[in-house]
């Protein structure tokens, strides 16, 4: 992987709660991805070094998650991520981006547009994976260390 200046961008679906991107992947409401994700990470850090270590983006502004929507979106993004470290959260984001089927946790690169990407099973509350404490627990110190790597940067 390729040394990154930028803080690493969690990229994920859509907020069904709202589609102001200041509250993409946020930690709140309880429940949520960004909460979910947030919670994962080890220490118990305050949702402000939460909100300052990492960028945060959904791909679609709309509540309703529409795949091709997603992959308009993907497309026009793409130039945006040039040089980036790329947190990828589910498959149907990978897919919208038009990135290859990989395992939980592994590094790529992205070639044709330049950048790094990680594969990241989505964290809703519906994704079973979670479920193994040893899943959360291996997600949370990945993205940790990521975050802690870009702001010693």
């Amino acid at each position: 992987m390729s040394e990154k200046t930028a803080k690493p961008l969690l990229l994920g679906m859509n907020n069904p709660l709202s589609d102001d991107p200041e509250y993409d992947l946020y930690p709140y409401p309880e429940g949520s991805s960004g909460w979910r994700l947030w919670k994962m990470l080890p220490g118990d850090p305050p949702r402000a070094e939460y909100l300052r270590r990492f960028d945060r983006r959904n791909l679609l502004r709309a509540r309703e998650w529409s795949a091709g929507a997603a992959r308009a979106a993907a497309a026009a993004l793409l130039l945006e991520l040039r040089g980036r470290t790329v947190i990828v959260l589910g498959s149907q984001v990978r897919a919208a981006l038009d990135l290859p089927r990989v395992e939980p946790l592994t590094w790529h690169a992205c070639e044709a547009h330049g950048f790094d990407w990680l594969a990241v099973p989505h964290p809703s509350g519906k994704n079973l994976w979670y479920n193994n404490l040893a899943n959360r627990s291996q997600v949370g110190a990945f993205l940790w260390s990521l975050a802690c790597r870009g702001a010693a940067q």
